[in-house]
């Protein structure tokens, strides 16, 4: 993640040669996409959710998700995660559910077909 990366690349400890999101980094601006490095099929990256039980009333996560999303937008806050490398959005539920749902038909295959298991 470019949070991770950020402080070396800009200590000059490594060189970071493309980012895998799909577009560049408002935090490593020079740092160009795998995409535009010529690697069409690499893209991906991480994200941060907040959740709760599945049967939770709407009614509780509509103004909770909302508290989120306004706070995640606040200009202080976004410069502050920017500052560590953080680019944060502020999704609503439907649109996070749509990004893991996307997430997990793109790299579900790949994980299992690597014997990947997760720890205990």
């Amino acid at each position: 993640m470019t949070a991770d990366v950020r402080p070396l690349h800009l200590s000059v400890k490594i060189r970071a040669l493309a980012t895998s999101g799909p577009k560049r980094s408002a935090v490593l601006p020079d740092i160009p996409t795998f995409k535009k490095s010529g690697f069409d099929n690499l893209v991906g990256g991480g994200w941060y959710g907040l959740y709760a039980p599945s049967k939770t009333p709407t009614a509780v996560i509509e103004p909770i998700s909302s508290a989120s999303i306004r706070f995640l937008r606040d200009p202080g806050v976004t410069s502050k995660l920017e500052a560590i490398g953080i680019e944060a959005t502020g999704l609503d539920p439907l649109a996070l559910a749509a990004i893991q749902k996307a997430d997990s038909a793109k790299w579900g295959p790949v994980i299992r077909a690597a014997g990947v298991k997760a720890d205990d």
